[in-house]
């Protein structure tokens, strides 16, 4: 998922991890990113409702606001990516994901808001 490659293999994964650990928050956030990296944004927002910030860790919290803007920007929602945006900390992200978040965030600056 980080390096957003092989995204079918990625939701059969975090689904077993999901599947044994239902209330793990983690992995429902792992798996709804998953779903959005496979064009599944609505089963991907549904889980991602089902988590609440509180609670998290600052990293964890990090992961949720980075896949819920990627679900904003996907359906074009882009106030809202922006607010996710704000509130994510690229000091819990790895190389490749503060890579595309940069170059999602510029393409995000050069549309109109919604």
């Amino acid at each position: 998922m980080m390096m957003r490659e092989r995204a079918s293999e990625a939701v059969q994964l975090t689904l077993q991890v999901y599947s044994h650990s239902p209330q793990s928050r983690l992995a429902r956030v792992n798996h709804a990113l998953a779903l959005v990296q496979n064009g599944r944004l609505e089963e991907g927002e549904q889980l991602l409702k089902s988590v609440s910030p509180d609670d998290l860790s600052d990293s964890a919290r990090t992961v949720l606001q980075y896949v819920w803007f990627q679900c904003h920007r996907l359906a074009g929602r882009t106030a809202a990516a922006r607010a996710a945006a704000e509130l994510i900390d690229v000091r819990h992200l790895f190389p490749p994901q503060i890579q595309w978040l940069e170059q999602a965030r510029a393409e995000l600056a050069a549309t109109k808001e919604k």
